[in-house]
This record gives C-alpha cells, structure tokens and sequence, in this order.
C-alpha cells in the first residue's frame, strides 16, 4: 500500500500532459480512480459543445426543420388562390439541400 502511495506521489502534472487519453485512462485504473471512463466520455461531450462546426451544424439543421415547417404550410395552400408560384416552389425547394451540403461540410472540414 505504501508503495502505490508513494507512486502516486511521483506522478507530475508534465508526464501526464505528454500522455494520450488511452495512456491517461490506464493510469486512472491503475490509482484505482471510480469511473474513470465514464468521466472521460463526459468530457468528450462538453468539449464538443464548444466548437464552432458544431453549433453551425446545429444552426443548418434548425434551419432544415424550420423549411420543413414552411413546406407544410405551403402544401396547405396548394390547390387554392394563395398557391405558390411554380418557380417558387422550385427555388425554395433547394434550401433544405444548401443547408445540408453546409452541415455535412462543417462536419468534416471542420473550419473553427
């Protein structure tokens, strides 16, 4: 026991840096840390809260449910005086499929 204390002791901040999350992860098993691999797929999470790709993603697919939204309000309105224009319908149907072509870019070019 003494000697797994003394070895945490000798455990600096510098080695655990130069780590990657698989060595990390080993090593929080090793000192006997509770959930340890839950606590690294949390993080995981909260980390990609804060990139900029993603919220732009999210903002694209509120976009597509919000076209959606729109499409069923304009199907409502066809076969009446309030009908669209057929080049309407054409132009705005391309939306949804913009939005898309910007989210899936997002994802894996990853810009900010």
């Amino acid at each position: 026991m003494t000697e797994q204390i003394a070895e945490q002791q000798r455990v600096a901040l510098r080695d655990l840096k130069l780590k990657n999350p698989t060595e990390l992860l080993e090593v929080a098993e090793k000192l006997e840390i509770e959930n340890a691999s839950s606590l690294r797929t949390q993080e995981q999470g909260q980390i990609i809260l804060t990139f900029g790709w993603f919220h732009l993603k999210l903002l694209m697919v509120v976009g597509i449910s919000a076209m959606h939204g729109v499409f069923v309000g304009m199907n409502k309105k066809i076969g009446t005086e309030k009908a669209p224009k057929p080049k309407t319908l054409r132009m705005i149907n391309e939306v949804p499929f913009v939005l898309m072509i910007v989210a899936v870019i997002a994802v894996v070019v990853q810009p900010f």
